[in-house]
């Protein structure tokens, strides 16, 4: 069943969209930027393993669901080795075991992932926790790259102790086109 077909005409203008709903453009925004880094950690998996032409792209065709799912389960992987979320999983599976499922489930074929929503899923899920925990939209709301929300309960000694480490490990991967005031 083909969906309805949208008219130009039904569309609202960016105009009356953006000054309604700022929030709203600036999380859609966000969770595309989301969704194009975890297209980049598929493309980085699948480069690491050899299984990409000489111009970076892949050379092998899989499901659609499959490349979700992957997408996520890189992107949780990366958030928590940077400690951003701790992975727990119902059943006590790592995050591994649950790439290795995925690319299991690619032996039987395209067929194992038609009908099945792994990959929606999963990619909901990350942005569900994305949501919740990385503050995506803090740059734009609070004029500030990092926020934290702090109950007065922990050591807020420890906590910028930890946010200092944490941009010191990563300060190799600061956007090139930001700029500094």
């Amino acid at each position: 069943m083909k969906p309805p077909a949208v008219s130009p005409k039904r569309l609202p203008t960016q105009s009356s969209t953006t000054s309604k709903n700022p929030e709203v453009v600036a999380f859609i925004a966000a969770i595309l930027r989301q969704m194009d880094h975890a297209a980049d950690l598929v493309a980085a998996f699948f480069g690491a393993l050899g299984l990409t032409r000489d111009d970076g792209e892949p050379n092998i065709c899989l499901p659609p669901q499959f490349l979700l799912e992957l997408g996520a389960l890189l992107q949780f992987r990366e958030w928590q080795d940077a400690g951003v979320v701790q992975w727990s999983h119902p059943d006590g599976l790592t995050i591994d075991d649950l790439i290795s499922q995925a690319i299991n489930r690619l032996q039987h074929g395209p067929r194992a992932f038609a009908g099945r929503q792994h990959g929606t899923e999963a990619m909901v899920s990350l942005l569900r926790t994305w949501h919740v925990t990385c503050s995506p939209v803090a740059r734009e709301h609070l004029d500030c790259d990092i926020a934290v929300e702090w109950d007065g309960d922990g050591d807020i000694e420890q906590i910028i102790e930890a946010l200092a480490d944490f941009a010191w490990r990563h300060r190799d991967r600061a956007h090139g086109k930001e700029t500094v005031r």
